[in-house]
C-alpha cells in the first residue's frame, strides 16, 4: 500500500499501453465549433464565408476534411431544424448581396415567388413536425404490441408448462390408485386383522409442485450419513451469491472453502464483505483487519485492454453495442454542436485548466493517479470551487471533466480513487456515448445510424427509420473508408448475434463497470457506499449488491492478481 500521495513510483509500476479515447484535433475542433456558429440562424453570410475560409488556412485543414465536417454540421443542423441552410451570393458590381439566384429587389413576381417558397416552406416544416409526432406514437405503440406480444408468447409457455406438469402428476396419481388398488386386493385370513406392515412397503409417489422441490442448503441436514452434501467448491457457492449477494451463510462457507484452497487474497475480499455486512466472526475480521490499509493500493502495472473486456467489463455488457458505438463517437459528439446556441455552449473556463502532474490538490492528482492505472489518457481537468456538483463531463468534441466542490473538499483520498475510477470509465471510446447521448432511444437511434452506415438494407421500423436516415446523413461524412470498413463488419457480427439490440440493458452493465473500476481502484466496500450514498442521496442496495459479486469472483481475484494489489500467500503466515 501506498501514503496519501497519488503518486506511482517509477521503480516499481509499469505504464500500459493507453487505451483509445474520442479526441478530435484541436484544429478540427475550433473549426467545427466556428462553422456551427456561423450556420446558426440558417445562412452563410459572404463575410463568413470569408472567416470560414481564413480558419481553415491559419487551421491547417485540407479543403477536402473541411468539406466533411462541413457536410455533417449542416446536416445535424437541417436535421434538426427541418430547413435548409443558405449560402449568400457574393455582391455584384451593380447590386447589394443578396441570396442567389439574384434577382431585381423589387421585381414584384419575384417578391411574390420568395413569399410563396417562405410559406411552402413554413408547411413543409409544420408536416415534418406533425409527421415526426405521429411516427413518436406509431413507434410507442409498435413497442407496445411488441412488449404484449413478448408478454402473450411468455404467458403460453408457462401455460404449456402448466399443462405438461399437470399432466405428469395426473399420470403419478393414476399409477399411485393403481398400486393402492393393488395392495388393498391382497386378502389375509379373516381370523387375523390385516398385518400393519403389509402396508407399509407400499411406496406411494406424491406429485411434489417444483417450487417445493428447490430447498436452500439450510433446510436440508447435510451430516446425514451417505448424503453426498452441498459442494465446497467456491466457484459453485459463488454461483450461489448472485440470487442472493446477501446470503451470509454461503458467504462463510465460501470462506472456509478458500482456507483450503489456500487463496488469502479471494478469502481477505470475503472476509471484508462479511465486516461490512456485521456479519463477521472473530477469525474473519481478524484477517480482513491485519491487512486492512487506510492508504491507497500500489499496483505493478496498469490494466491492459484484455483484462478491461475479460475481467473487468460487468458480465451482462454486450461488447459489440460497444464496439460500434465507438466508431462513431466523434462524429456524434461533432454533430451535438449544432444543438445549442453560440454562447449558450458548456464551455470550461480556461483559467479553471489543472495539471493532474503538477497540482497539489489531492482530487486533481487522483484522476492522473487513476487514469495511469486503468491506462487511460487523462482527460482536460477543470477545477471549478464554485460548482457545486461532484464530478462533470465536459461534453465538447474534446471531452474534459469539471471537478466540483463535492470533489475538491472534504473527500478521502479513497472516496477520490473510487470516484476518478468510476468517472474515468465513461471515457473509453465505447463508453462514451453513454453519457453523450441524452435518451436511451436517442442512443439506440445512433446505434441504429451506424449500423445502418455499414448495411444501408438494415431492416427497420418505418418509425425508426424517419429518426434514423437523417443520421446516418449527419455521420457518414466524417467518417473514413475504414471506419465504414469496421461499421460493415460489425454488422456482419450483429446479424450473427441474431440482429438483438438491448441498449437498456448495456447501458445498465456500463454502469455496473464503472462501479467495478472505482472498487478496483478504492479497494473498500464502505468507501464504496458513502460514495454512491453522496452521488444519489439513496438507498445503494442494489448497487452494493453488485459490487459484493464482483468483489468475491475469482474474476475480480485475478485482475487484482495479475495488477499486483492481491494479497501474496505468504501474507497469510
Amino acid at each position: 500500500m501506498s501514503d496519501d500521495a497519488f503518486t506511482h513510483h517509477a521503480a516499481h509500476f509499469e505504464p500500459g499501453i493507453v487505451h483509445a479515447g474520442v479526441e478530435l484535433s484541436e484544429a478540427e475542433a475550433k473549426y467545427a465549433e466556428l462553422f456551427s456558429e456561423v450556420i446558426w440562424d440558417g445562412l452563410i453570410t459572404t463575410s463568413n464565408q470569408l472567416r470560414l475560409e481564413n480558419a481553415r488556412k491559419v487551421f491547417g485543414l485540407s479543403p477536402q476534411r473541411t468539406q466533411q465536417l462541413e457536410a455533417a454540421l449542416t446536416a445535424a443542423h437541417e436535421m434538426r431544424t427541418d430547413s435548409s441552410v443558405l449560402i449568400e451570393a457574393e455582391e455584384a458590381p451593380s447590386s447589394r448581396g443578396t441570396l442567389a439566384p439574384t434577382a431585381a429587389a423589387g421585381d414584384p413576381g419575384m417578391q411574390a415567388l420568395q413569399l410563396r417558397i417562405r410559406t411552402l416552406e413554413k408547411d413543409k416544416r409544420e408536416l415534418r413536425s406533425s409527421n415526426r409526432r405521429l411516427s413518436g406514437h406509431v413507434n410507442e405503440l409498435e413497442e407496445l404490441v411488441e412488449q404484449l406480444q413478448s408478454a402473450l408468447q411468455s404467458t403460453l409457455q408457462e401455460l404449456a408448462d402448466a399443462h405438461e406438469e399437470l399432466s405428469a402428476s395426473s399420470q403419478e396419481l393414476v399409477s399411485s390408485r393403481r398400486e393402492i388398488e393393488a395392495a388393498k386386493s391382497v386378502r389375509t385370513p379373516a381370523s387375523q386383522p390385516p398385518p400393519l406392515d403389509s402396508l407399509r412397503g407400499v411406496d406411494i409417489p406424491f406429485p411434489a409442485h417444483s417450487l417445493t422441490q428447490k430447498r436452500h442448503d439450510d433446510e436440508i441436514d447435510w451430516s446425514t450419513p451417505g448424503h453426498t452434501g452441498p459442494s465446497d467448491d467456491p466457484s459453485d457457492l459463488h454461483r450461489q451469491l448472485d440470487d442472493d449477494p446477501r446470503d451470509t451463510h454461503t458467504l462463510k462457507r465460501m470462506f472456509d472453502a478458500l482456507r483450503r484452497r489456500q487463496d488469502i487474497d479471494r478469502r481477505w475480499c470475503v472476509a471484508q464483505v462479511l465486516v461490512y455486512l456485521g456479519e463477521a466472526n472473530d477469525e474473519q475480521r481478524e484477517l480482513y483487519e491485519r491487512h486492512a490499509h487506510a492508504g491507497l493500493v500500489t499496483p505493478r502495472r496498469a490494466v491492459n485492454e484484455d483484462e478491461w473486456r475479460e475481467l473487468l467489463f460487468h458480465s451482462t455488457q454486450d461488447h459489440l453495442i460497444g464496439d460500434v458505438l465507438a466508431e462513431v463517437a466523434e462524429a456524434v459528439l461533432l454533430g451535438q454542436l449544432t444543438r445549442l446556441k453560440p454562447g449558450c455552449r458548456q464551455q470550461p473556463d480556461e483559467a479553471l485548466l489543472v495539471d493532474p502532474h503538477e497540482s497539489s490538490v489531492q482530487a486533481v492528482r487522483s484522476f492522473g493517479w487513476a487514469a495511469e492505472f486503468l491506462g487511460q489518457k487523462v482527460p482536460p481537468l477543470y477545477a471549478d470551487p464554485a460548482f457545486e456538483g461532484i464530478t462533470e463531463m465536459v461534453l465538447t468534441p474534446n471531452p474534459a471533466t469539471r471537478l466540483g466542490r463535492g470533489s475538491l473538499v472534504g473527500r478521502t483520498n479513497k472516496e477520490l480513487a473510487f470516484l476518478a475510477g468510476q468517472h474515468l470509465c465513461w471515457y473509453r471510446k465505447e463508453h462514451l456515448l453513454g453519457r453523450a447521448v441524452g435518451s436511451l432511444q436517442q442512443l439506440e437511434d445512433v446505434l441504429l445510424a451506424a449500423l445502418a452506415i455499414g448495411n444501408p438494407a438494415l431492416p427497420m421500423t418505418e418509425a425508426k427509420k424517419d429518426r434514423v436516415e437523417p443520421l446516418v446523413e449527419a455521420l457518414q461524412p466524417l467518417l473514413d473508408e475504414a471506419t465504414i470498413l469496421r461499421l460493415q463488419q460489425l454488422y456482419d457480427d450483429f446479424a450473427e448475434a441474431g440482429c438483438i439490440v438491448d441498449v437498456a440493458r448495456w447501458h445498465r452493465a456500463v454502469e455496473r463497470t464503472a462501479l467495478f473500476s472505482g472498487l478496483l481502484l478504492a479497494n473498500d466496500l464502505d468507501v464504496a457506499e458513502a460514495v454512491l450514498t453522496l452521488q444519489q442521496h439513496n438507498a445503494t442496495d442494489v448497487e452494493m449488491e453488485e459490487l459484493i459479486v464482483f468483489f468475491t469472483a475469482a474474476r475480480c481475484s485475478e485482475l487484482r492478481r495479475r495488477v499486483g494489489i492481491a494479497l501474496a500467500p505468504q501474507t497469510a503466515l
